[in-house]
């Protein structure tokens, strides 16, 4: 959930291969007809609730970080 909304699904996690910390997660976002993952560094976290993580971010600011078109599926 973004500051001013739903922001997508938490659909991965990134994790330091040396450490084995979490660092990104990848929140997919859903059109009609298309799929995109948004990466989005930890740091960027407000708060995690039992079934919601909230960002620091607005759904604006979300689509300023890094993407990718994912394929659907």
């Amino acid at each position: 959930m973004a500051r001013d909304g739903r922001a997508g699904k938490v659909d991965e996690f990134v994790i330091d291969a040396q450490t084995g910390v979490i660092t990104h997660l990848v929140v997919r976002e859903t059109h009609w007809w298309r799929h995109k993952e948004i990466v989005v560094p930890v740091s960027e976290i407000s708060e995690i609730e039992e079934d919601e993580v909230i960002l620091k971010l607005d759904r604006r600011e979300l689509e300023n970080l890094a993407s990718v078109e994912a394929t659907a599926g």
